[in-house]
């Protein structure tokens, strides 16, 4: 069955391979049918508005469509002056010289909302707009961005190298000044539809190759601080990891393994196996016991206390707990 293509680019039926197809500018300017654009503001395209084709296609109209077959030509770079809503995913915020601006893959508006479900680059702000004055016109610098809804970096087989020494492959610094709720990354992931095999919102790796790379000082996979630089005030809780467990099934689990944390040691070589389930770097930090606060292994949130907390080892599903800590008192 031969190809499509869209507008005047047709399929495999229409084309010569290798024969170029671009009109003016290299390919600068793109013709489509009326039908093949997605997204504008009007009942039908018109001539100087922004248009998208498809997902991520996206440039200005040069002539107003009135029937779905008419051929309309896009130009998809250059500055155009167009209607930009000084907003964003979150509401009102101003439009800076030089801000990335977005279009409404539907519904054909600018703004500064960057939400990729909905929205696609179109270009580059070249005015101001402050923040609630919706619409204003402002010089806008077209450019057709390719696709990073989904990233790939290398392969498990075939990875990026670098042999660069000390460096950091992906880098993020945010200060927040704007109090309310600061999260610097949430990333949710929701299994709906088919019953997934495993599911896992971040998978970290970290693989030592044999002796000759092995790592002189400390290896982790996560590290995690907190740092409270200055002042006499300490926030209401204050924990470097926080697990919240929200289960509404009302059937109950039907896995033998269901934990705050699970840990199961893969190592083949006895000598290196995990010593220790914590290990205290700092010896002023070992447990007495929970008899003086601060220095417990585990502490009971109504008692600030050890006495009525327990952690339990088991393994499979018929062989009975075992208890690492616990009370002097039997379980319930």
């Amino acid at each position: 069955m031969p190809s499509t293509g869209i507008g005047v680019y047709g399929g495999s039926a229409s084309l010569t391979e290798n024969d170029e197809i671009s009109s003016t500018y290299e390919g600068r300017h793109i013709t489509v049918n009326e039908s093949d654009v997605t997204g504008h503001e009007h009942t039908y395209v018109t001539k100087g508005h922004p248009v998208v084709v498809g997902e991520h296609i996206v440039g200005v109209a040069l002539n107003t469509g009135t029937v779905a077959d008419e051929l309309i030509a896009i130009d998809t770079e250059g500055i155009w002056a167009l209607n930009v809503y000084a907003t964003d995913e979150l509401g009102n915020v101003a439009v800076a010289p030089g801000d990335a601006l977005y279009i409404h893959r539907t519904t054909g508006l600018i703004s500064k909302n960057n939400n990729k479900d909905t929205h696609t680059l179109l270009g580059y702000a070249l005015g101001t707009v402050p923040a609630g004055v919706t619409p204003y016109v402002i010089g806008v610098k077209l450019h057709w961005s390719p696709d990073d809804q989904q990233e790939l970096v290398g392969v498990a087989a075939t990875p990026l190298v670098s042999a660069r020494a000390g460096i950091t492959f992906r880098e993020y610094y945010y200060e927040a000044q704007g109090g309310g709720i600061i999260e610097a990354l949430r990333t949710e992931l929701a299994i709906t539809t088919v019953r997934a095999v495993t599911a896992c919102v971040n998978y970290n790796k970290l693989m030592i190759a044999g002796d000759s790379d092995i790592i002189g000082g400390r290896s982790s996979v996560i590290e995690a601080r907190l740092e409270i630089l200055a002042g006499d005030q300490m926030s209401h809780t204050t924990t470097v990891m926080c697990l919240d467990w929200s289960c509404l099934n009302t059937s109950g689990l039907n896995n033998y393994v269901n934990a705050y944390c699970m840990l199961r040691d893969r190592t083949h070589a006895a000598v290196g196996q995990i010593r220790s389930l914590f290990h205290f770097m700092d010896h002023a930090a070992l447990p007495d016991g929970g008899v003086t606060l601060g220095n417990a292994v585990l502490q009971d949130a109504n008692t600030d206390r050890t006495s009525d907390v327990r952690i339990t080892c088991s393994y499979g599903p018929t062989l009975s707990l075992f208890w690492l800590l616990g009370t002097t008192t039997a379980p319930d």
